[in-house]
């Protein structure tokens, strides 16, 4: 009799530890409180990409892509205009990565406003093609504010390859962002900084930037005279 109600107590017990340990997993998905998470907006594994019409531009097709209310060139532009850079000078980066371009040739001014402000972010045209311009920083924020969360929007919008090894990136909706590198200082699949046309003064402005190996999308200043890519926003 003993020997039977230990067997049974020891059963109940292997149940009970069973069903406080499934009752527990799952209240701790690594996505931090507050913000929704918007890293794990693609966990089913279905894309939401909804692409729009191609765009032929200086000799180069970009695919489009319309993401809530905006839409997007789905690649980093690759115009060569005078003043535009190859990350480590080789043109072969450009074909896959983008030009890099300081602040006063994105926006397509004078040089001077790399020094000087020039005052004005609404649909600025630069250089993007006709019926396009190139992003404010309010834009880019509407970008992250429309996927949910810009503690892992990056994984949401980054290309799944083309970034360094390790990188957990998803491209839910198409966007396919690539790094694009700086002229020096860190490795092309490491870091891809996009300018906007947003001053912060007379010598710096906006960038939005990814990094690899993290979900965060976040604003950040640059000296005007720095190289970033650029991605264009249809008017």
């Amino acid at each position: 009799m003993v020997k039977s109600l230990t067997k049974l107590a020891l059963s109940a017990s292997i149940m009970l530890a069973l069903a406080f340990t499934f009752g527990c997993s799952g209240g701790d998905d690594g996505g931090g409180s507050g913000g929704g998470g918007g890293g794990n907006s693609n966990s089913s594994g279905q894309s939401k990409a909804v692409y729009g019409a191609p765009v032929t531009y200086e000799g180069e097709t970009y695919k489009t892509v319309v993401i809530g209310e905006q839409t997007w060139m789905a690649r980093n532009l690759n115009y060569a205009v005078d003043g535009s850079l190859c990350y480590d000078k080789p043109d072969n980066y450009c074909a896959i990565y983008g030009r890099l371009y300081d602040w006063a040739t994105v926006m397509d001014i004078d040089k001077k406003y790399n020094e000087e402000a020039f005052g004005s972010d609404v649909n600025h045209k630069g250089i993007c093609p006709p019926d396009w311009h190139i992003p404010s920083d309010d834009e880019w924020r509407a970008l992250g504010n429309f996927i949910g969360s810009f503690s892992g929007a990056a994984n949401d919008l980054k290309a799944t390859s083309g970034w360094a090894k390790g990188d957990k990136s998803q491209d839910t909706y198409g966007f396919a962002a690539l790094p694009g590198g700086l002229v020096t200082g860190f490795p092309i699949d490491e870091i891809g900084f996009w300018w906007t046309t947003t001053e912060e003064s007379a010598h710096y402005a906006f960038h939005w930037q990814m990094r690899s190996q993290s979900g965060l999308l976040d604003s950040k200043r640059s000296g005007k005279d720095s190289f970033h890519t650029v991605r264009c926003i249809k008017d």
